[in-house]
């Protein structure tokens, strides 16, 4: 099967650069790049790194130790094949140790060259699937333990719910632990004052103190109100907050309606400062933290007005 692949030729014997390259790779279906030089490729590595680097140790100048040397020194990780003679073992053997992957005899015939670049290659795709795969468990896990403090999170809410009776004492606290559950940088709980859809903060977390003065009177960011009368959940990106007011504190925001049955009397808003967008999850996790909210604002009196 023809591959694709960009295979590196470096060979001075006009012989040895027909043979590998005309007679062998290009009819294999690789693309074969060739130069005369180890001098002549170093630079080249670097911008535009091949899958594979076939080097001829009959080189005049630096040799295959030389390039072996030089991508360690650039930090460059590719499979070298080297092109030897019969009675060089000793020489295939101190390049292979300072780090070439393989070797093919020259002459020999075309198929062993390409037996060896397609054998190397496998292995470069394995090596690859594999850094893909375990890139893949580390986001997982990752994700994993994220999801963990989040529940966490919600446990230590739902227990100061349980064991803090005064709204006083218990929504600071509930403020800063709705945040560390969404990953928050500012928090805040706004409720109805009237019943013409006003709303006055009542707690917050991180929120600037000028902001909290004029808020005790009157919550007014352009969203919240919003949300209020829909009774539905909203998550705003960087780009969809700068319409309201609210992008004063922040660059992405979730808010929630906290309701009593089926009316909304309170809006439970979180945002980041940094812009790192909300996910799914964690409108999820805000809307579990306002369904918990929502029994204790019910009992202290909050919705009582």
């Amino acid at each position: 099967m023809a591959s694709k692949e960009r295979i590196l030729l470096i060979a001075y014997d006009p012989s040895v650069v027909r043979w590998a390259a005309e007679q062998a790779l290009t009819p294999a279906g690789f693309s074969v790049d060739v130069v005369h030089a180890v001098e002549e490729a170093i630079p080249r590595l670097a911008q535009e790194p091949p899958e594979l680097i076939v080097v001829d140790l009959h080189l005049p100048g630096l040799g295959g130790k030389d390039l072996v040397a030089a991508m360690q020194a650039q930090g460059l990780d590719l499979p070298v094949v080297l092109i030897a003679r019969p009675g060089e073992e000793k020489r295939v053997l101190q390049v292979m140790r300072l780090g070439a992957w393989d070797f093919v005899f020259y002459p020999a015939r075309e198929a062993e060259l390409v037996t060896v670049v397609e054998r190397n290659l496998r292995l470069v795709r394995a090596q690859k699937e594999a850094r893909a795969l375990q890139e893949q468990v580390q986001q997982a896990r990752q994700q994993l333990r994220l999801r963990q403090r989040q529940l966490l999170t919600l446990a230590q809410l739902a227990k100061s719910i349980m064991e803090v009776p005064k709204l006083s004492v218990l929504l600071p606290r509930a403020m800063r632990e709705v945040a560390l559950a969404t990953h928050a940088d500012r928090t805040w709980l706004a409720v109805r004052a009237t019943r013409q859809n006003t709303l006055r903060l009542v707690a917050y977390y991180n929120l600037p103190s000028a902001f909290v003065e004029q808020a005790r009177q009157r919550w007014q960011d352009g969203v919240s109100s919003l949300v209020l009368l829909s009774g539905e959940s909203l998550s705003l990106d960087a780009k969809a907050l700068q319409r309201f007011p609210l992008r004063a504190l922040g660059k992405h925001a979730l808010l929630t309606p906290i309701k009593r049955g089926l009316e909304s009397l309170a809006i439970l808003g979180v945002l980041r400062i940094r812009d790192f967008p909300f996910e799914q999850e964690d409108m999820m996790v805000l809307e579990v933290a306002a369904g918990l909210l929502a029994g204790a604002l019910t009992t202290g009196g909050m919705f009582h007005e």
